[in-house]
């Protein structure tokens, strides 16, 4: 594949410096089906939120109830991956697509999906090093210093093909960071001798437009990008954003697109590259699966597990069948699972959890 390296290419611009969590994630999603529809472009956001908030992965499960008021410190990504602090002395970054391979081709498929987070997270890298942070993508999902972890990636495409990288920069607090939001969601908060933070490396606080500059330089010098900033706050976008936050990204309705109810009584887990992968299920006396929630620190696109998740329910419950599901669902080109060292993994997790007492 060759790689695209337009000059004249302008990217938008968003900076926010303080956001709520529900507008964050409405402001990708109005932005994500603007770049489709234009079908060329992008936009990087670069904000921050208050607080001491736990940022979870797209799919991992909560409590069917939450003890109160506990969904105000939980925030969950458009993309997938691990459970990490964030709020107070963090930083995002979101940059919107019109698919997957845009930085690099016009060609949606052009990069496999574990290629994504290699090439979106080079401008990041290239903005940090130009102010004397020598930052490393080592794969996976962290961004490094010196071994130590100081960000992370992730990315979701949606059914649309528009695609939402998302990252998470410690700037002045690190991913050691606990608060009791942790006592009901999974997470295995890293010890202080991984971790580092743009302040400690730098001795000095940058604040969220600093850091705005920093990228917006990295990716213009790594996919020769230039960008036109545009107001969020004020701007045409800004009624819709509050209408889509309210209706579709308030705490709690967006909490619960994932919660684990009573009638998924079987579980199961296994270790994987990220974290852990689970499943929750339950059949009837026939022997056809009733439901099944996927669960855990995988990046996919959410297509793929709405549609998996979808075509199990009724799914006979033996491998024969719960495998072609499976492994039909992955062979859609569009479709991805990261994380997971191969589709068996899937299956054999959600047969364990069906057999499960």
């Amino acid at each position: 594949m060759t790689e695209r390296r337009d000059s004249h290419r302008t990217f938008k611009l968003a900076v926010q410096p303080l956001v709520s969590p529900a507008e964050s994630l409405a402001a990708d999603e109005l932005l994500r089906r603007d770049v489709v529809l234009a079908r060329d472009g992008g936009v990087m956001r670069v904000y921050g939120f208050a607080g001491d908030l736990l940022s979870l992965g797209r799919y991992h499960a909560v409590p069917a109830e939450l003890a109160p008021g506990r969904a105000q410190s939980l925030y969950r990504r458009h993309s997938g991956g691990r459970n990490l602090p964030s709020g107070d002395g963090f930083v995002g970054l979101s940059i919107v697509l019109p698919h997957r391979s845009a930085l690099v081709s016009e060609e949606p498929l052009a990069l496999a999906p574990h290629q994504v987070l290699n090439r979106s997270v080079r401008g990041i890298l290239e903005g940090l090093k130009s102010i004397g942070i020598p930052a490393f993508y080592p794969g996976r999902d962290w961004i490094t210093v010196d071994r130590r972890v100081i960000g992370m990636v992730s990315f979701d495409v949606a059914a649309d093909g528009g695609m939402v990288f998302e990252a998470l920069l410690a700037l002045s607090r690190d991913f050691t960071l606990q608060h009791g939001a942790w006592n009901e969601v999974r997470a295995a908060p890293l010890a202080a001798a991984d971790v580092t933070s743009v302040k400690v490396q730098l001795g000095v606080d940058l604040t969220v437009a600093d850091v705005a500059e920093v990228l917006a330089r990295g990716y213009a010098q790594q996919f020769g990008l230039s960008f036109e900033t545009i107001d969020l706050e004020t701007g045409p976008l800004r009624a819709e954003t509050t209408e889509l936050a309210r209706s579709l990204f308030e705490p709690q309705a967006w909490l619960s697109t994932r919660t684990v109810s009573p009638g998924l009584e079987h579980h199961a887990s296994i270790d994987v590259m990220l974290g852990v992968f689970e499943a929750f299920a339950c059949a009837d006396a026939s022997g056809l699966v009733r439901d099944v929630l996927l669960s855990g620190d995988i990046i996919a696109n959410s297509p793929a597990i709405t549609d998996l998740e979808r075509r199990m329910r009724g799914c006979r419950a033996d491998r024969a069948s719960i495998d072609t599901v499976v492994t039909e669902t992955l062979r859609v080109p569009e479709n991805f699972i990261l994380g997971i060292p191969n589709p068996e993994a899937i299956t054999s997790t959600i047969l364990r959890a069906l057999s499960s007492e």
